[in-house]
């Protein structure tokens, strides 16, 4: 039954968690022009690595606070078949530059020598104050084609290049002088997880509580009852209502919404825990389901509260 839930919120929500060609990001801010006329790569040094990482990011500063980027592209050129990192940093590092490693996702791509886009998902978190360095970090091999960087030299638009290991690679000082092919989308608004407990006219029990979805995390509930009790529930639906009054108490959930999943325990004392695993998929992040609980006895059945629930990534 766990996994009808994670599967339907995939396809609900589907997105691509490996980097694909031909999406830029177009729905984000948009620095370039959307042409290279030339590639660049940061030097590497000796190769006494394999592979050697280079890093190039870009200064993105949201339109309005709170704010939360879920995705970069980058125009990369290279030998086909790459894996790539995309990587956030804070901006408190030397002079505002790149800081405290925020977000880091790997990735793969096949790219052309004469460039492709690329994407991949972000770790997505709520920015409330300043701006954020976001881009990608290359693994270079010590033979062979390098992946090189796409650069907008009509642009300007402070960018950084880097070299070394996470979590604190060498920084290049930031430079302004053109514009980096890397692009960042993300839109207004909180990202954090919320479970808020809905009770609507008051008539069922108070004994549902449950944590906020978080995605690559577990998520738990606790049904409390009396020691008559057999079995708890929880079932899962898109949309919420009130005022359906049934002998059973007060039904929360919108029944003309898809049913989700159901979790149902063989009761134990006086509470049950429920609970499953949550993808690290961000894009789930945002989507919004109510839960209501239930208690089942040998004789009779009866409605919990609401927990209304909205998937995050904090």
């Amino acid at each position: 039954m766990q996994t009808d839930l994670v599967a339907f919120l995939l396809v609900a929500c589907a997105s691509t968690p490996l980097a694909q060609s031909g999406s830029p990001c177009s729905a984000g801010p948009v620095f370039d022009d959307g042409s290279a006329e030339s590639f660049v790569g940061p030097f590497l040094g000796p190769c006494d690595l394999d592979p050697r990482y280079s890093f190039a990011l870009t200064q993105c500063t949201p339109p309005s606070y709170p704010f939360h980027y879920d995705q970069v592209c980058a125009f990369l050129a290279g030998p086909g078949a790459i894996a790539f990192d995309a990587v956030v940093f804070d901006d408190d590092g030397a002079g505002g530059g790149p800081g405290t490693l925020l977000t880091f996702t790997p990735a793969t791509a096949s790219v052309s020598p004469s460039g492709t886009w690329v994407q991949a998902p972000l770790d997505c978190r709520d920015v409330t104050n300043g701006s954020r360095w976001i881009g990608v970090r290359a693994h270079q091999p010590c033979s062979g084609m390098l992946t090189i960087f796409g650069v907008d030299t009509s642009g300007s638009h402070a960018f950084v290049f880097g070299t070394g290991s996470l979590p604190s690679p060498t920084w290049m000082p930031i430079s302004s002088g053109a514009t980096l092919m890397l692009r960042a989308a993300g839109a207004p608004g909180s990202v954090t997880a919320e479970a808020t407990v809905r009770n609507g006219s008051g008539v069922n029990p108070l004994s549902y509580g449950a944590s906020p979805p978080v995605i690559g995390s577990s998520w738990s509930a606790v049904v409390l009852h009396s020691p008559a009790a057999t079995f708890t529930v929880i079932q899962f639906r898109l949309g919420a209502s009130e005022g359906l009054i049934l002998p059973a108490g007060e039904v929360l959930l919108d029944l003309r919404t898809p049913r989700l999943f159901v979790s149902t325990r063989a009761s134990s004392g006086v509470q049950d825990p429920h609970g499953f695993a949550i993808p690290d998929d961000p894009s789930l992040v945002g989507v919004s389901l109510t839960s209501q609980a239930g208690i089942l006895t040998a004789t009779s059945f009866s409605f919990c509260n609401a927990v209304d629930l909205r998937i995050g990534c904090q």
